[in-house]
């Protein structure tokens, strides 16, 4: 800053190494958050259906939120609807699997839960993005609107200061814990480098080692 003003002829910090930064970890939900979060949630409306089927692809496919909220019905294998065609950062492509549970509430959403957000001034039938705007017409969900949802669940919930990406970081948590193929959770996830996919080792590490210290024996002694 002085250097940039010329208020000093020379630098007196260069050749000095930077601190090392902490490294930032994802939180990522319990397995009885994650129950209670569904149970929650439960409802026979059409809006409470589609929270559902959202809750379902954050934790069941680890999308990020611009992936989420601009899902179009071509992006669904026409086949299986267990296959997802996400176009992430970088406008890269990648296939996302999912499970028969939630490619079964997909395949419902579409065919009966979709259509009831029809107005008389908007089709939402002729729209192709899986979660159409109920406000714009032709346009996708806003960000707002889906930060609002997940906050809102959270709340009922009693899981505070829930987002989008604490549930994808809950996704990839628990693959990771499942012993899932590391490889295979990058690809899921869209990380360009392994390394970032590579957090989520440490994340299971620090949670072993908290269980040890809090349950074992030897480590209360």
């Amino acid at each position: 800053f002085l250097t940039k003003r010329h208020i000093l002829a020379s630098n007196p910090t260069e050749g000095i190494n930077s601190p090392k930064l902490g490294q930032s970890l994802p939180k990522a939900l319990n397995s009885q958050q994650i129950k209670k979060l569904f149970k929650y949630t439960q409802g026979e409306d059409a809006a409470q259906k589609r929270f559902n089927l959202i809750l379902q692809l954050l934790y069941g496919g680890g999308l990020r939120v611009t992936e989420h909220l601009t899902l179009k019905l071509s992006d669904i294998d026409s086949e299986e609807d267990t296959i997802l065609r996400i176009t992430g950062k970088g406008d890269k492509t990648r296939l996302v699997p999912i499970g028969d549970t939630t490619a079964a509430t997909l395949k419902h959403y579409i065919a009966e839960i979709r259509p009831q957000f029809s107005t008389q001034k908007y089709d939402i039938t002729k729209s192709d993005w899986l979660f159409p705007s109920s406000y714009k017409m032709g346009q996708p969900m806003t960000r707002q609107r889906f930060f609002q949802l997940i906050r809102a669940a959270g709340q009922t919930a009693n899981i505070p200061e829930l987002s989008p990406h604490a549930l994808r970081h809950t996704f990839a948590t628990h693959l990771v814990e499942g012993s899932a193929d590391l490889r295979a959770v990058q690809l899921m996830l869209g990380h360009a480098n392994l390394a970032t996919t590579q957090i989520y080792t440490k994340v299971v590490t620090d949670r072993l080692r908290s269980a040890i210290e809090s349950n074992h024996p030897l480590a209360k002694s």
